[in-house]
């Protein structure tokens, strides 16, 4: 099944018992760190002590969001995205769209600014 509005609920029914296990990024492209930073996202990072792995990048021209989930014992990356539906049918160019409808309604509780981060070795 794809996402539609009647399973957007999916990220919601499994996403209680895994919500602060999601990260969201927003980066603007024309700043110079830009590529090194989507890069370093994508290579599953340790932030805060978790290893967040990948999930989808929506880019548009002036910013890009990338989403980032820690999985737990209970459920990998895979097990979230199947909880979201089949998204075989689906243009790869229009997954991160579809994804993204399961957090549609999230709200974000901070942000960081580039100054506030800190790369450790």
């Amino acid at each position: 099944r794809s996402l539609t509005a009647n399973t957007r609920r999916a990220m919601r029914q499994s996403g209680w018992m895994v919500r602060d296990r999601f990260i969201r990024v927003l980066i603007d492209l024309r700043e110079p760190f830009a590529s090194s930073m989507v890069d370093w996202l994508a290579s599953n990072p340790v932030l805060c002590g978790r290893r967040y792995e990948f999930l989808f990048d929506k880019g548009v021209s002036k910013n890009t969001k990338c989403f980032l989930f820690a999985p737990t014992l209970g459920m990998t990356r895979d097990d979230f995205l199947r909880s979201l539906g089949c998204f075989s049918d689906v243009q790869p160019a229009k997954t991160g769209d579809r994804i993204g409808l399961a957090f549609s309604q999230t709200a974000p509780i901070a942000e960081l600014k580039p100054a506030q981060i800190i790369a450790m070795p």
